[in-house]
C-alpha cells in the first residue's frame, strides 16, 4: 500500500482521467519529479500541472454528467428511499462494514486504491477511486441487505465532485439510479439508501470528479433498514404505539387546548397518546376529567406545561362528550 500526504496531493493538484495525458513540466524539481514519476507507475492517468489556472482551464474542458434535481428524504420510484442526513433515517442491524483504516477492504470493490493516511490523521484512511469511467463495483454479501450508506468526501479544494449511483438486485436487473448528487470542495456528506422491497446485491457508483483525492468514499453501513411510520422518532420495532398521534397540539374531540404535542420521555409515545389512552380506558366521564387533572399536574411538575395550560387542558378534558 502507497502512503502519501494529504498536502502533497493538494499541492500537485493532479488529476485522473481517462484522457490523453499532457505533457509533463520539465520545469520540477528532481525530487518532486522523481516521486511524480513513481505515482504515474500506479496511476497511468495521473496528470500534473504548473498552477491553478492551468488546473481549473482543464476542469473547464472536461465532459461531467448533468445534473438532477432529487427530491432527498422522499419516497421515489418502488418506494426505494433516499437520505442526505443519517439522523433522519434510521436502521437496525446496520453494521459497519468498512472504513478502510487498516489500509484494506472487506467488501468486494473494484476498481480502488485504498489510501491510508494515519500518520497524519487517523480518521483520514478511505477509498479512492478514478472518477469517470470505469466505474467502482461494490458486491455486497449476505443476500438480505436493503439499506447502504456510504460518506462521500471531497478533500479538494479547487472543484465540486458528482456522484451517481446504480443498485442492482441478485438477478442483475435494476432497481434504481440515482445521479447528480454533488459535494462541495472540502466536505464530507452522507447517503444513505433503503430499497424496502428488493434485496440490494450489487451497488456501483460513478463520479465526475477528476482530481486526485477525489471522489472518495468513507464508512459503509450495510443492514437492514426499520421504518419509523409515524415519524415520532422511535423505530417501529421499538414502537409501542405504531401509529401515534402527532397532532401538532393536544386535542380532546373538538376542543384544542393549544398545549403543544410533544413526545414523553417513552420512547414512541406521544402526550396525545396518553390522553387517548385515559380516554379509552375511563369507565365514565368524570373519571376521566379526573384522569386527565392528575395527568396535567404530572407534565406541570415536569414543566412540560404551564400551570394556565393544565386548566385549558383539564377544561377541554370537562366538555368532551
Amino acid at each position: 500500500m502507497r502512503k502519501i500526504t494529504l498536502g502533497f496531493l493538494l499541492l500537485t493538484m493532479a488529476v485522473l482521467v481517462s484522457c490523453q495525458k499532457e505533457e509533463t513540466p520539465t520545469e520540477l524539481a528532481n525530487p518532486q519529479q522523481l516521486e511524480f514519476e513513481k505515482l504515474q507507475q500506479t496511476f497511468p492517468g495521473l496528470q500534473r500541472f504548473n498552477s491553478l489556472t492551468d488546473y481549473q482551464d482543464f476542469l473547464k474542458r472536461q465532459q461531467k454528467e448533468g445534473l438532477s434535481d432529487p427530491a432527498l428524504k422522499s419516497m421515489i420510484d418502488g418506494d426505494f428511499e433516499i437520505f442526505d442526513d443519517e439522523e433522519e433515517f434510521a436502521a437496525t442491524s446496520a453494521t459497519l462494514v468498512e472504513d478502510f483504516e487498516d489500509g484494506s477492504s472487506e467488501i468486494s470493490i473494484s476498481p480502488g486504491f485504498v489510501f491510508d493516511m494515519s500518520l497524519l490523521n487517523p480518521t483520514w484512511d478511505f477509498m479512492f477511486f478514478s472518477g469517470g469511467s470505469p466505474e467502482m463495483t461494490l458486491d455486497l454479501e449476505p443476500n438480505d441487505i436493503n439499506y447502504f450508506s456510504v460518506k462521500v468526501l471531497d478533500m479538494s479544494a479547487v472543484s465540486d465532485v458528482e456522484y451517481s449511483f446504480d443498485f442492482i438486485d441478485a438477478n442483475g436487473e435494476l432497481i434504481y439510479t440515482f445521479s447528480g448528487f454533488s459535494t462541495p470542495p472540502g466536505t464530507i456528506n452522507f447517503m444513505g439508501f433503503y430499497s424496502p422491497g428488493v434485496a440490494i446485491k450489487t451497488v456501483k457508483i460513478y463520479s465526475s470528479g477528476l482530481a486526485l483525492g477525489l471522489p472518495l468514499l468513507d464508512d459503509i453501513y450495510l443492514g437492514s433498514a426499520v421504518a419509523d411510520t409515524d415519524g415520532d422518532g422511535c423505530l417501529d420495532s421499538d414502537d409501542p404505539i405504531v401509529e401515534s398521534n402527532v397532532e401538532e397540539t393536544v386535542t380532546i374531540q373538538d376542543c384544542d387546548s393549544g398545549i403543544a404535542n410533544l413526545v414523553t420521555e417513552t420512547c414512541g409515545i406521544t402526550m396525545s397518546d396518553q390522553v387517548n389512552e385515559l380516554m379509552a380506558s375511563a369507565k365514565n366521564h368524570g373519571a376521566f376529567v379526573s384522569s386527565v387533572a392528575k395527568l396535567a399536574k404530572e407534565w406541570e411538575a415536569a414543566g412540560m406545561i404551564t400551570k394556565k395550560q393544565k386548566s385549558d387542558l383539564v377544561s377541554c378534558a370537562a366538555h368532551a362528550e
